[in-house]
């Protein structure tokens, strides 16, 4: 009988202990979605970001960043700093970007106290993999992209269309 009075204040505490603590200065925010669409399919993997188009100012001075990561439907949930869901009231440019990396043709790592390690850095840090854009180069820059979204109290959804389906190496 003892422990059943013991599991409610255990279950405070867990919910407690998991609440997320906001700064003080974090403006309120307002939940968002932006779904991202390229060749007619939802682009899943691709990283959304929101750039503030007005004065920093008008957000205590701080600039607060919203973002996201879409999922298989292409549908990215706006959290501002990664951790806080919404976005804070504004004009902004959406930023959508993905991007590949080839895969090593290394063998996996040895453990780190083998005696074969050193030389498996060695090639690793030497290996010159390349790295490629899959988002149209527009749609990647705060200054070009053609997608904007203002945030207001009432509802933010908006549907980006990225274009056909890119693979530019990165220099």
């Amino acid at each position: 009988m003892k422990i059943s009075v013991y599991v409610p204040i255990i279950f405070v505490l867990i919910l407690g202990c998991s609440s997320k603590q906001q700064p003080d200065d974090l403006p309120v925010l307002y939940p968002c979605k932006v779904t991202v669409i390229q060749d007619g399919q939802p682009l899943a993997g691709a990283s959304v970001i929101l750039q503030l188009t007005e004065n920093v100012s008008a957000h205590s001075g701080k600039a607060w960043i919203p973002m996201g990561l879409t999922d298989e439907n292409g549908v990215a949930v706006i959290k501002t700093n990664a951790k806080y869901d919404g976005a804070p009231l504004g004009q902004y440019k959406i930023v959508v970007n993905k991007t590949e990396r080839e895969t090593s043709k290394l063998e996996p790592a040895p453990p780190e106290d083998s005696p074969h390690y050193t030389t498996w850095l060695e090639k690793s840090q030497a290996e010159k993999l390349n790295e490629f854009g899959l988002v149209e180069t527009i749609y990647t820059d705060a200054q070009k992209t053609p997608h904007e979204i203002e945030i207001t109290k009432n509802s933010n959804q908006k549907n980006v269309d990225v274009g056909k389906t890119v693979r530019n190496k990165i220099f």
